[in-house]
């Protein structure tokens, strides 16, 4: 089910990103160093064959945000019709 955007502001939006999408998921407290982890399901819609798309996971703590950007890269014709997903850092 696809999910509603939210507009952020041009003043809030200096990375050129100028939606927001409120993810369904929760991280429990963690000790230092530990890792989690969380699936995100990514519905694509549109004609386009190929994708290239900036995106930013923010995850919020009671106290601080943090950012992480990405790059999506999606090729919705490859052989197997699964989408090839391919996830770098900025």
């Amino acid at each position: 089910m696809p999910l509603d955007a939210i507009e952020v502001p041009v003043s809030e939006a200096f990375d050129g990103l100028s939606k927001q999408y409120r993810l369904n998921a929760t991280i429990p407290a963690l000790p230092f160093g530990a890792v989690d982890k969380f699936t995100i399901h990514l519905m694509i819609s549109g004609k386009h064959i190929l994708i290239k798309e900036s995106f930013k996971l923010r995850i919020h703590t009671s106290k601080i945000f943090y950012d992480f950007p990405f790059i999506l890269e999606t090729n919705k014709n490859d052989a197997t019709n699964k989408a090839k997903r391919i996830l770098s850092k900025i």
